[in-house]
């Protein structure tokens, strides 16, 4: 059973727009916003490189309104007219966009790939080869790393499965913590249409619980292959979230919608161990704030893992980290205590 999400707006079938017009098998769409020009060009060589021409693949620029670039001269001055571009007269935020993206795809698959990711040469036809081998599936991804705004390696993600093929029990696989970004992930496009679109009450978490509600109702594949690579940024909308602690409470928020998809004898079980997998990453990305004299930022993060984590050497972590930041910057820095409001948390603009 696919579960229908209430808050996620529908997506209307390509055969409703398109009737009997020959579709793609690909259409991969790269959402944009005030790009910078170096990082977009990769993105797109990264894909005009296993280009198979626009019979087999649609690619297309979807411009979220961006005020201070001129998308359509920039693409054009990359790709020419083999990538199209289309421009959202107002912002609309991440799934008002990404939503948009699926809309406008006529692939029988698609690919949101954002514009500062790359994919390696042959990611489309790996994933091709593993999505006619199972003609039933919602999804298909594969194995990735980060890179630093350099384009430098940071982490390469541990293969989730040996062998190639569907994951075992996707929906709880998914749910306990997100293995997939992105960049890495292909979507078939009628899996869009009976799920709905992207969540807009997330701003973080949006698409884990996506794929969480994909894998409730399909098939999901997985190739352990690298092929993907997802770029880390200080000016992302992802960072300024964790500098507010806004990633917790998102995902603590998203945990909340798992009876939708998981099997009533697991929910809970699957619920206590997204929050500790939530929780660790709030000390880890603390850890990280730390180390490069964000104080405010470790606090925000502390405070908002806190509040959901009981745990006694999580406290004492937090407690250390809070002791350092105040003996090295020699000022009062607010304590990560769950009881003081989130608003003392918020970075100082």
């Amino acid at each position: 059973m696919v579960w229908q999400n209430i808050h996620a707006p529908e997506v209307t079938p390509v055969a409703q727009r398109l009737g009997n017009q020959t579709r793609p098998f690909w259409s991969v769409m790269i959402p944009t916003y005030n790009p910078r020009a170096d990082y977009l060009e990769e993105t797109l060589n990264s894909v005009l490189q296993q280009d198979p021409g626009p019979e087999q693949m649609q690619i297309e620029v979807v411009d979220d309104g961006s005020p201070k670039v001129d998308v359509i001269a920039l693409v054009q001055k990359i790709a020419g007219d083999r990538v199209t571009v289309f421009r959202s007269p107002v912002n609309k935020g991440l799934a008002g966009c990404w939503n948009t993206c699926i809309e406008r795809s006529q692939g029988e698959w698609v690919h949101i790939l954002h514009q500062d990711d790359l994919v390696f040469p042959r990611f489309y036809s790996v994933l091709g080869r593993l999505i006619y081998a199972q003609p039933t599936a919602g999804a298909a991804f594969c194995r990735y790393d980060f890179i630093d705004s350099k384009g430098a390696r940071v982490l390469e993600q541990p293969a989730l499965q040996a062998e190639a093929g569907p994951i075992d029990h996707p929906s709880e696989t998914l749910a306990i913590k997100n293995q997939v970004q992105c960049a890495a992930i292909v979507v078939r496009r009628s899996a869009y249409e009976r799920v709905g679109g992207y969540d807009g009450q997330f701003v973080f978490t949006l698409d884990w619980e996506m794929w969480i509600r994909i894998a409730a109702g399909f098939p999901v594949l997985y190739h352990p292959e690298l092929l993907a690579s997802f770029r880390i940024q200080a000016d992302s909308e992802t960072s300024r979230l964790a500098r507010t602690g806004e990633t917790v409470r998102d995902s603590m928020r998203m945990i909340e919608s798992f009876p939708n998809y998981i099997t009533p004898g697991r929910v809970e079980a699957v619920q206590s161990q997204a929050r500790l997998w939530v929780c660790d990453l709030a000390l880890q990305k603390a850890g990280a704030f730390f180390a490069n004299d964000h104080a405010e930022w470790a606090m925000a993060q502390l405070h908002a893992g806190l509040c959901y984590d009981k745990r006694l050497s999580s406290w004492r972590i937090a407690f250390r980290c809070w002791r350092r930041s105040v003996r090295k910057s020699k000022k009062l820095i607010i304590p990560p205590l769950p009881l003081l409001p989130t608003s003392w948390f918020q970075p100082k603009h």
